[in-house]
């Protein structure tokens, strides 16, 4: 008795000396209420076991719990809580056991949840606490308003203090609740592309902090009596699996996966991505054409953000897990509405899990932002030349004031800078940096940078400026709109800096054609705008070599491209915050207009990057 008594002691100490102190044992968030003490504790001066002998209207409750083995640390040395039923509970709950082989009294686990190696009396109870059971999980307290308590969902109808321990009654027996880890690994193949993305990554690791060492073999090596533990890439930035830290889980079935790759790969194919047609290998996917224009890493970055965006610190109530705009532990933004209020990420909040170290809701629709899909947009002014058309050319470029208009090769391209080649985004494959121009007799191909040439002289009255709706290339000889998706963006240039003027830049969003979604022309040459252009930067200095020469300023590079430069490949020069109005694939507007200096204006690129309000 004594040798259990001290074992149990040690069990305490080592949970007291794990949490620093008795109030870590039970951290409590703010109560919502005090507990009722109106119904007075009833103290008896009896022992744990003693008061089952004399309250036989929880009998069965105890000879199932002898039943299991869990009644040996009633008669130790120890304090303890039991959370008890009365006979007529034990008869509902048996019903709740309709799997073949499953029963009430083959429930260990069931019942060790129900004892609490530490007495806490009825004032003791917190809301927001959570108290270690003998089987190492936890139960959730919550006190309403009113001061009832309960225990996870189980209601507190009378406490018993005796000389080891208390006896809390409840209406109904409580059942073990997983922790978010757990949980997710038991969930069902309904929800089998999220869990799997998870847990394919998890794998048993030997824990050496936690292995007794036994003895040291010949070699010198020690030998352990061996723990292992489950690690998993994730826990390095979140430990969900913890039962000392509360997260938030919201989780897609299969279905709602399933319909966000479909409006993923409506995304793509809108924005002009060739057919793809490849067979997932992440997910299973049988039929190549489920998503016709995703490539294997679209789906790939799809789950990716997925499971990142998925966890969150703390246990969420509705108004949390529905707030506009929220952010998870791995720094994903969720946005459950967008800037007009319409809905975006669609939660379930009438059917939240309670785990023991969380809450889990589900997820009814979800989208992959458009700032996670699209890293940027960037095109080259040059593709002018591709465009044999007088119409087209009049169509996507409107020049006023300008006396020549050529495509022109520039400066050299540095040696580090050949290695960027190309730029496009995910979905195009013909937009080039350069082009290569004949150096002297011996035929010697050098790579140069490609602007869009435009002169003007003192002559020259009025307005001098270059409007232009961005293209990209379809091949070598021919090119077609650039259409954006309507959001907020980021916009950057690039101009051969040397041979430029001060300058203003304007932006709009182009009036489409609602049924050929093509431009329309106005009286003053330029295209009919939805609400004509708006002023984003004033007097700007495009002759600063930094940030505005071609695409070579510091930062924004695309690394793939950079050959480890943080340049070359860069966005340009930051102009401001633009919007591309109205819904899906909308055609833009981009204005430079001269304002003073050398009357000449050497543009190389566009680029849109899409902000975190653009999702």
């Amino acid at each position: 008795m004594k040798k259990t008594a001290f074992f149990l002691l040690l069990a305490v100490a080592g949970l007291v000396a794990c949490n620093d102190n008795w109030d870590d044992y039970y951290e409590t968030s703010s109560q919502s209420g005090s507990v009722d003490t109106t119904t007075a504790t009833t103290v008896l001066d009896c022992t744990v076991a003693e008061f089952f002998e004399t309250h036989t209207e929880y009998s069965e409750f105890y000879n199932l719990l002898d039943t299991v083995g869990a009644t040996e640390s009633l008669n130790a040395d120890q304090e303890l809580t039991l959370w008890v039923v009365t006979d007529s509970v034990i008869e509902l709950t048996k019903g709740e056991y309709t799997e073949p082989g499953t029963s009430l009294e083959t429930d260990t686990a069931r019942f060790k949840y129900h004892v609490n190696y530490l007495s806490v009396n009825r004032n003791q109870l917190k809301n927001g606490a959570r108290l270690k059971t003998l089987n190492g999980i936890y139960i959730q307290l919550t006190v309403a308003e009113d001061g009832t308590v309960y225990a996870n969902d189980s209601k507190l109808i009378e406490t018993f203090r005796l000389n080891n321990g208390v006896v809390h009654v409840i209406d109904a027996m409580m059942v073990p609740r997983l922790n978010l880890y757990a949980y997710i690994e038991q969930l069902s193949d309904d929800y089998s592309i999220f869990r799997d993305s998870i847990m394919s990554y998890s794998e048993k690791v030997f824990d050496a902090d936690k292995s007794t060492p036994l003895a040291v073999d010949k070699t010198g090596n020690t030998i352990y009596d061996s723990v292992f533990v489950t690690y998993n890439p994730m826990f390095d930035t979140v430990r969900f699996d913890s039962e000392f830290e509360q997260f938030t889980c919201f989780i897609p079935s299969n279905e709602v996966m399933i319909e966000c790759y479909r409006k993923l790969n409506e995304t793509y194919q809108a924005i002009g991505r060739p057919y793809v047609g490849v067979i997932d290998t992440v997910n299973k996917f049988s039929e190549a054409d489920t998503f016709p224009y995703l490539a294997q890493k679209d789906i790939e970055l799809a789950i990716n953000w997925v499971k990142r965006a998925a966890f969150y610190e703390g246990t969420f109530g509705v108004t949390e897990a529905t707030a506009p705009d929220v952010y998870s532990a791995f720094d994903r933004q969720w946005k459950n509405f967008d800037q007009k209020g319409d809905a975006v990420q669609v939660v379930d909040t009438e059917n939240p899990e309670d785990l023991s170290n969380g809450r889990v809701f589900f997820v009814k629709e979800m989208k992959i932002p458009t700032n996670v899909v699209i890293t940027r947009l960037k095109q080259f002014l040059y593709h002018y030349e591709k465009f044999a058309d007088p119409n087209d050319v009049a169509k996507y470029f409107c020049i006023k004031g300008a006396t020549k208009v050529s495509v022109s090769a520039g400066d050299e391209i540095p040696t580090l800078a050949i290695q960027a080649g190309q730029d496009s985004p995910a979905w195009a494959e013909y937009s080039y940096t350069y082009f290569h121009e004949q150096e002297n007799s011996s035929g010697r191909m050098t790579p140069r940078y490609t602007y869009l040439n435009l002169n003007s002289d003192e002559t020259q009255e009025g307005e001098f400026s270059i409007s232009f709706s961005p293209v990209t290339p379809t091949g070598w000889n021919s090119a077609t709109e650039y259409k954006i998706p309507a959001g907020e963006y980021t916009l950057y240039l690039g101009f051969r800096a040397k041979a430029m003027c001060t300058g203003n830049v304007w932006f709009a969003t182009a009036d489409t054609d609602n049924e050929s979604n093509s431009l329309t022309m106005e009286n003053d040459g330029d295209v009919k705008l939805m609400s004509g252009y708006k002023l984003i930067a004033t007097n700007i200095d495009f002759t600063a070599a930094t940030p505005w020469n071609y695409d070579r300023a510091e930062g924004g590079e695309m690394v793939q491209y950079s050959n480890g430069k943080n340049r070359w490949n860069s966005n340009g020069g930051k102009v401001g915050t633009v919007l591309v109005e109205g819904e899906g694939m909308r055609s833009v507007r981009i204005k430079v207009q001269y304002v003073s200096g050398e009357k000449t204006m050497q543009v190389y690129h566009w680029c849109l990057i899409p902000t975190e309000n653009n999702y």
